[in-house]
């Protein structure tokens, strides 16, 4: 039997490599709902360059941190994902190629593992969904929602060299400007209740 270190490590240098997964496993990127269910399917997945594909979308992994236990493990990474042809496949579903061609941006991507034994039952991709929206530019700079975009490799990358965002205030990234600006609350009278907006 497989020690969890050496499962995981098997996965990540070639996850569409046989008897990995349980039959009812899964992998699920979740914040677009992409996936794959039964080790069959999800094989075939990464097989067929559903995650990376030299010709349509190309992903590169730095690992920054690494944790595993007994029965799960997680990898932070660096992803640099370049947009080659054939549209955003697992990360950006939907969106037509034009609008992403010959891109290429870099952010925190989470992947997560679930063990039973010696197979894996579940595989979790997380990332902020939002920062890449900006990054490929679908959401405009204009906008100060609390979004960090690129600056969020450098959090994982370097936490010590990252401006951390006050609790309640936005932090701009337009122009490289990572000045605060605290949230404006007012508090009305409203028959007897406190009204916040």
């Amino acid at each position: 039997m497989p020690s969890a270190t050496a499962l995981w490590e098997a996965f990540r240098s070639d996850p569409s490599a046989e008897d990995l997964f349980s039959p009812d496993g899964h992998i699920v990127f979740l914040p677009t709902g992409a996936g794959a269910a039964t080790d069959k399917q999800i094989q075939e997945f990464y097989k067929n360059g559903g995650y990376t594909h030299p010709r349509k979308l190309h992903v590169q992994e730095k690992v920054i941190h690494r944790t595993i236990g007994e029965s799960s493990a997680v990898d932070e990474v660096e992803a640099t994902v370049k947009f080659i042809s054939g549209g955003g496949g697992w990360l950006l579903p939907g969106i037509e190629a034009y609008h992403i061609e010959d891109l290429t941006i870099t952010f925190p991507l989470v992947i997560c593992a679930s063990f039973v034994e010696d197979q894996i039952t579940s595989v979790r991709y997380l990332w902020d969904n939002a920062s890449v929206l900006k990054m490929v530019r679908l959401i405009a700079s204009r906008h100060t929602w609390p979004i960090v975009a690129e600056s969020q490799i450098i959090a994982l990358r370097e936490p010590s060299r990252f401006r951390l965002n006050p609790f309640g205030a936005i932090v701009s990234t337009t122009s490289g400007n990572t000045t605060p600006r605290p949230y404006r609350v007012s508090v009305l009278p409203l028959k007897g209740k406190k009204r916040y907006k």
